[in-house]
């Protein structure tokens, strides 16, 4: 990505998203998501953009994923381990549900 996304409505939307959440989830699980949203579709970009360590994002990554998970892993580089990610159904029903919560 050439261009990093709005840092306020990036952070409306993750407020948004913990706000209005049925589900439990952690901050740094509500940020990888809305990345995502916003086309920050990697795991390394995501932890350089917003000065997080990669393994923690691995790690959060690992449990937003999975048959019933909010994301999907579409690729891994095994040398890297970055990680390409989309929303699964599920996670972008939940993001379209508090989009308006404020």
């Amino acid at each position: 990505m050439s261009e990093a996304p709005n840092s306020d409505l990036f952070m409306s939307r993750v407020d948004a998203l913990l706000k209005g959440q049925v589900l439990e989830i952690s901050p740094l699980a509500a940020g990888i998501m809305v990345a995502i949203e916003m086309g920050i579709a990697d795991s390394r970009s995501f932890s350089r953009q917003l000065g997080i360590a990669h393994a923690l994002v691995l790690r959060e990554i690992s449990q937003l994923s999975g048959p019933e998970g909010l994301i999907r892993v579409t690729g891994r580089q095994a040398k890297t381990l970055r990680t390409s990610l989309a929303l699964s159904d599920r996670g972008e029903l939940l993001l379209t549900q508090t989009q308006h919560v404020r």
